[in-house]
């Protein structure tokens, strides 16, 4: 049994656990050897510490709660940016410190580093958690202090964000937690994740990484499981949401999984081709409405192209246009040719919305425009012979009649009927 294993089984059966020791373990100290040198470089910190304390002859003055204000100085030590994003473990942030590197760790890996200092220096700790972060409490004189350990001034950051506080060991399954993200394999990161939900069963960020994780190794009910348990937990991101539309659109259809897009598309981290896909998607499928609420997203995007715009207000008329919402339709394949959209089948449709709004002649326009930049289209002509055929004009008509069942040369039954003269008979 490994040092870790022993560590979670003896917290699991309730085991009185040391919060150093354990820390040192969680961030892969292995061997007992590995522990103790571990332990022996935190005293050697604390031994810098007694020298720094010594040095400062304000303490009195500037440090209303002396020692522990001075704990926290004594880390930053002047310095402005502490902060190492991916650098998670105490040990690390130990060796930093002690070769005076520039920097030190993560809210993690820092909080850790104080709170063990705090315990060597007799302070009752406790650890505050929120999804996305984590700090200290010190208890002193029944006077209750909060500490960002991420800030050189960590002791007057107004903080509006909600933290839970909790037993200090849970410490152990957030860094379990962050060291999945560093794995080399989905494989790996779920062991992690499988040990830090034994030791803490309500957190909303395990359950999303197991989904994750579970989402990589094909794992598709058990991912959609864990990221309901999230949900559930309290957890509201993009990712999640966009993860469960992908399983339930990969295991059932896009029907069912348009209800975590369309919360996903809520979030800033919906990006255009993300909604602008979406978008497609829905309107290959009929889901009209839906469409539409991707699409406009998409236009609001930042990041908004001319291509895509142009395409965006294109998509947008033909479902408007199929809603019969005629006005709409103009608008957006108008703001389509402005937006540079000037290919035949834009000009089709303009041709077809205008004539469904009585503008005969500009419908004409618009069919003879779509005809000259794209003179291959059956449906083109005969759009607009009937356009020329309903102001009267039964000469052009015909010829665009003919012009369209000359392209479409499948209509074979209609192209008798003109070698026979039956049709144009008919209009004489």
């Amino acid at each position: 049994m490994t040092l870790e294993d022993k560590l979670l089984q003896d917290i699991e059966e309730g085991n009185e656990i040391d919060l150093e020791r354990g820390m040192f373990i969680i961030c892969g100290c292995d061997t007992e050897k590995k522990v103790q040198e571990y332990h022996h470089k935190l005293d050697l910190l604390m031994d810098q510490f007694t020298d720094y304390k010594k040095t400062r002859t304000d303490i009195d003055k500037r440090f209303k709660i002396n020692c522990a204000e001075l704990v926290h100085d004594f880390i930053w030590d002047g310095s402005d940016n502490l902060y190492e994003e991916d650098q998670d473990k105490i040990t690390t942030s130990i060796d930093s410190l002690l070769h005076h590197e520039e920097k030190v760790g993560n809210c993690l890996a820092l909080t850790c580093l104080e709170a063990s200092m705090y315990l060597r220096l007799g302070y009752e700790v406790k650890i505050l958690f929120s999804p996305r972060h984590v700090k200290l409490k010190l208890e002193i004189k029944n006077q209750e202090i909060e500490i960002e350990t991420t800030l050189e001034d960590g002791f007057d950051e107004e903080d509006e964000t909600r933290y839970k506080e909790t037993n200090p060991l849970e410490i152990f399954a957030h860094i379990l937690e962050s060291r999945s993200y560093h794995r080399n394999s989905a494989l790996a990161s779920l062991a992690d994740l499988i040990k830090a939900k034994k030791i803490l069963q309500s957190d909303q960020k395990i359950y999303e990484g197991l989904g994750f994780y579970f989402k990589e190794i094909g794992s598709f009910e058990c991912a959609r499981v864990n990221y309901h348990r999230a949900i559930k937990l309290g957890s509201n991101s993009f990712r999640v949401y966009d993860k469960l539309g992908q399983i339930y659109e990969k295991r059932y259809s896009l029907e069912k999984a348009l209800k975590f897009y369309l919360k996903a598309i809520k979030f800033p981290e919906a990006k255009l081709s993300f909604c602008y896909n979406l978008g497609e998607r829905c309107q290959k499928i009929g889901k009209k409405e839906e469409a539409l609420k991707f699409y406009n997203k998409a236009l609001s995007s930042e990041d908004i192209t001319p291509p895509y715009e142009r395409s965006i207000h294109f998509h947008c008329g033909k479902i408007h246009r199929e809603n019969n919402e005629l006005q709409k339709a103009l608008t957006s394949f108008k703001d389509a040719e402005k937006s540079g959209y000037f290919n035949s089948e834009l000009y089709y449709y303009l041709g077809l919305v205008n004539s469904g709004l009585g503008e005969k002649k500009i419908a004409i326009e618009n069919f003879c425009e779509a005809i000259r930049k794209n003179p291959n289209q059956s449906e083109y002509y005969y759009s607009l012979a009937n356009e020329q055929r309903g102001i009267g004009d039964m000469e052009k008509a015909t010829e665009n009649y003919r012009a369209g069942l000359r392209l479409n040369q499948i209509h074979n039954e209609t192209l008798e009927g003109f070698k026979n003269n039956r049709i144009i008979s008919r209009w004489n």
